[in-house]
């Protein structure tokens, strides 16, 4: 069912705030959705999750600018400032937080959210993948979903659980 619930999450948020020509009905999602049948990594069913074996820290990415601060530039609607002149930390900005959609201007108010839980990366087969991978998974900025500015009350809240274990109080963002 995890799989399952991930995999509908996906295949419905692809849709959210775009062209919904191309979003499968909720009908032709379950059809999909029926039809997919993915367990658990067979290797990764005693393997127990542990956060820092994929994320230590985000890792740096140009000058001193880390993971979270390019996801924060990316994710505001106005240009940010920094907390020193060597602009490496961001202070403010505007985020809407798709979990709860309010808006915040402070990044100390936001987490960086892994759409797809690190966890159940880990669940699906990561948990075969050796350390350089998995922090480089963490850290992926190619996909405009994987990681996303959050309320921190909402991303605590949500946790390591998918999408059939917990969704956002906005409804808008179930999709």
């Amino acid at each position: 069912w995890r799989a399952r619930g991930i995999f509908l999450f996906l295949l419905l948020a692809v849709g959210c705030g775009k062209d919904t020509s191309t979003t499968p009905s909720a009908s032709s999602a379950r059809q999909l959705l029926d039809a997919l049948h993915i367990d658990n990594h067979p290797a990764c069913a005693d393997q127990h999750y542990i956060r820092t074996d994929w994320l230590p820290g985000w890792k740096i990415i140009s000058d001193c600018q880390n993971t979270r601060a390019k996801v924060l530039i990316a994710q505001s609607s106005v240009g940010v400032t920094y907390t020193n002149s060597k602009d490496c930390t961001v202070s403010k900005g505007y985020w809407t937080s798709s979990y709860n959609d309010k808006s915040y201007t402070s990044a100390s108010d936001l987490d960086i959210d892994h759409f797809v839980p690190l966890g159940e990366a880990h669940k699906a087969g990561g948990c075969t993948w050796p350390s350089e991978k998995k922090n480089s998974y963490a850290n992926d900025l190619s996909n405009n979903y994987h990681l996303i500015a959050v309320d921190s009350s909402s991303n605590r809240s949500k946790s390591d659980r998918s999408p059939s274990d917990w969704l956002p109080a906005n409804t808008k963002f179930h999709c």
